[in-house]
């Protein structure tokens, strides 16, 4: 019957698929080398053999439809179905080529590979003018359109080539209808049954399909987005959420290990951090894009591109800071209701965050703080606006409100640093005080736009970021030197952090805790003497600090601690199906599905129980103090 005359085809389109994704990984890792530490050849052929498994998982899921479209043609004949095949053939290999070679830039920027919820962020984000922002993106990456479209050309090209030299073989002429389709459906059969076992993994012992987790057989877990393609992670978090009921421990044992609540401290650790002066003003602002290796003051002598910051830092009190992401979409509930995204998708565009939850400019508001956030990108950019007043926020600013000349428009996001910034501190006098104010940079961000007027006055470092990092670090400085005329600075007390550190430019900032190092700074001078604590500080330990230093007397709930108790910080991130936690004594725990990898029995018992308070919480709604 010929009966692999009839599959030969379908199969050479899957090789030639695999052929291309595996080349796409291999510029992947070429473009990306430099933020991995791959010890050595050894090391090397796992990742290879990972690669194997994880793009055949993803070329079976792209091109099922081809398979079947072409295992029909081969065995019907019909010459529509192989113009069908073909057209389906080129839709998969096309949409899976274009996810992988999209996230290798992209991937320098969120150091995960990407996953659905890109879909949600990018329906958030180009909103307004949005349009503009594509063009912009494919203008400064075209030789990565270019490498794509001439991939992707020769894969089709390749596989019309084999569709034209296969020779047929009709069933229906040689053995009569009933074999004819008796035999399609064998090698339908057949070949669904390969293209499951592929996506399932293979015979691994798998009970169930392939999980990005499963990389950690591959490459150490700092390596394992080497291993993994951004075709598999895009439909493997396709309405998946990475949360699940998990019981670990009794619930009546489960808050003597970690509780996220805390109650109002009659004695601190730290006292002298409690601010003297009764309800002062709070301006939060967070830097876009700002790692601290770009500052000078707190890189260890390494290169600055902050003269402003710099100047700041030696009347400020610092602590090491850490954020809880990659993303700007994860930088906002981890601030203001001490909530890290260890979730698949961020916390803001998730189901979760219609829960009831107390965070701290509502806390504020109840302390008779009026409040307001300042963003200069589109209104709706990231859903900041509706989250921000489901926090709390009463007033939001941002581009829609903003009355400025048109020239103040950067063309892509929104508004330029500097006379938002500006706008900002006239909307600040209109406020009642007490307040509280959550101001947020766009300027220091793709595609990297500086004001005709300042072109060519910044220093230009190895990557085009760095530029704007001394646009936005001047921006701020105009902003300070303006705010200090204010009647109300001397009662106002600063905090400037980052959203998420940036591309790193040293081998001390490419891995590990160095990651997610941010600026954290609290500036008030006759409050605060100027020093450096050595401290972990992450994003989400910024409320319960807060009402501990303005001595409120909160009770909070959030997934980190007060820097003015004596508990030991840590700091917890999601990256890539793994969650990870870090404590302060450097013991490390890392779990990926139900695999942990940790330095020591107490640092995993403390991450088991901080995702089952996490997760159970989420689920049931109950992120209340």
């Amino acid at each position: 019957m010929h009966f692999f005359s009839h599959i030969k085809f379908p199969l050479l389109g899957f090789l030639v698929a695999l052929a291309a994704l595996m080349v796409s990984q291999v510029v992947f890792g070429v473009v990306n080398g430099s933020l991995f530490d791959v010890p050595d050849l050894s090391a090397w052929l796992g990742i290879l053999v990972g690669n194997l498994h994880f793009g055949l998982s993803a070329v079976a899921v792209y091109l099922l439809p081809f398979l079947v479209m072409a295992v029909l043609w081969r065995c019907v004949g019909v010459p529509w179905l192989r113009v069908a095949a073909l057209w389906l053939y080129g839709v998969g290999v096309s949409l899976m080529l274009a996810v992988n070679v999209i996230d290798t830039p992209y991937f320098q920027y969120t150091f995960r590979r990407l996953s659905s919820d890109i879909f949600v962020y990018l329906s958030q984000g180009f909103s307004g003018e949005g349009g503009l922002l594509v063009g912009g993106l494919f203008l400064q990456f075209w030789p990565y359109m270019l490498y794509f479209v001439v991939l992707d050309a020769l894969s089709i090209y390749a596989v019309v080539s084999l569709s034209r030299r296969c020779r047929m073989h009709l069933l229906n002429q040689k053995h009569g209808k009933r074999a004819a389709i008796t035999h399609t459906a064998l090698s339908l059969v057949l070949c669904l049954a390969l293209d499951l076992l592929l996506v399932r993994g293979g015979l691994f012992s798998q009970h169930k399909p392939l999980a990005a987790a499963d990389a950690s057989r591959y490459a150490a877990p700092e390596n394992t987005a080497l291993v993994v393609n951004s075709p598999f992670s895009l439909y493997r978090t396709l309405g998946h959420s990475s949360l699940r009921p998990m019981c670990y421990f009794p619930e009546q044992e489960l808050d003597a290990i970690y509780t996220p609540v805390s109650q109002p401290a009659s004695v601190l650790a730290d006292s002298s951090l409690v601010l003297s002066v009764a309800r002062p003003n709070v301006v939060l602002i967070i830097l876009e894009s700002f790692s601290e290796e770009y500052i000078g003051a707190l890189n260890g002598g390494l290169e600055s591109y902050t003269p402003f910051l710099d100047s700041l830092y030696t009347q400020s009190l610092s602590f090491r800071g850490l954020a809880n992401g990659k993303r700007s979409i994860e930088s906002l509930p981890a601030m203001f209701a001490g909530i890290p995204s260890l979730m698949d998708g961020a916390y803001i565009t998730s189901p979760f965050s219609m829960n009831r939850v107390d965070a701290l400019p509502s806390k504020l508001q109840r302390h008779g703080y009026s409040t307001a956030m300042f963003h200069g990108a589109y209104n709706g950019s990231m859903n900041f606006d509706s989250y921000a007043r489901m926090s709390g926020i009463a007033s939001y600013y941002g581009m829609d409100q903003y009355d400025g000349p048109r020239s103040d428009y950067d063309g892509t996001w929104g508004i330029f640093d500097e006379p938002f910034l500006q706008y900002s501190l006239c909307q600040m006098d209109t406020m009642r005080a007490p307040f509280f104010a959550a101001v947020y940079t766009i300027s220091s961000h793709n595609p990297y736009t500086i004001p005709e007027q300042h072109k060519g006055r910044f220093k230009k470092g190895p990557i085009p970021l760095l530029e704007t990092v001394g646009y936005a670090d001047y921006a701020l400085g105009r902003f300070f030197a303006q705010a200090r005329k204010r009647d109300w600075f001397d009662s106002t007390l600063f905090i400037i952090t980052a959203d998420h550190a940036a591309q790193p430019l040293s081998d001390a900032y490419r891995h590990g805790l160095a990651l997610y190092s941010v600026p954290m700074l609290f500036y008030m001078p006759s409050q605060l003497p100027p020093s450096h604590r050595a401290r972990m500080f992450q994003h989400t330990d910024l409320m319960p600090t807060l009402l501990d230093m303005m001595g409120l007397g909160e009770s909070c709930c959030c997934f980190g601690c007060s820097a003015l108790r004596g508990d030991e910080p840590f700091h917890v991130v999601y990256s890539a199906d793994r969650w990870t936690l870090t404590r302060a004594n450097g013991s490390r725990a890392s779990l990926a599905g139900n695999t942990m990898e940790s330095t020591d029995d107490t640092t995993a018992t403390l991450l088991r129980a901080m995702l089952q308070q996490y997760s159970n919480r989420m689920l049931q709604n109950r992120l209340m103090p």
